[in-house]
């Protein structure tokens, strides 16, 4: 009867650790889904900033073009003499 008693323990004890590690990986899951989520709308958000910061350098340029074509050799300038 005492096999019997251990076998019984330790099929629960088996049992027991099935479930926390079932939730274990529930929680894991339920984490990595959430995180998939806001990682895609940070993206959504940052393309749309994006978007727009290109539409209203699109407009600078056209409503302000020598000034732009200033501002766009003094930064080639720049370049040139950082990467000497």
């Amino acid at each position: 009867m005492v096999a019997w008693r251990r076998a019984i323990r330790g099929t629960w004890r088996a049992g027991r650790v099935a479930d926390v590690s079932r939730r274990a990986v529930d929680n894991v899951a339920g984490v990595a889904e959430r995180t998939a989520a806001w990682l895609n709308a940070q993206g959504d958000r940052l393309k749309a900033t994006m978007d727009n910061l290109v539409d209203d350098t699109r407009k600078y340029v056209s409503a302000h073009p020598v000034k732009s074509l200033g501002f766009a050799l003094a930064a080639c300038f720049l370049i040139s003499r950082l990467i000497r």
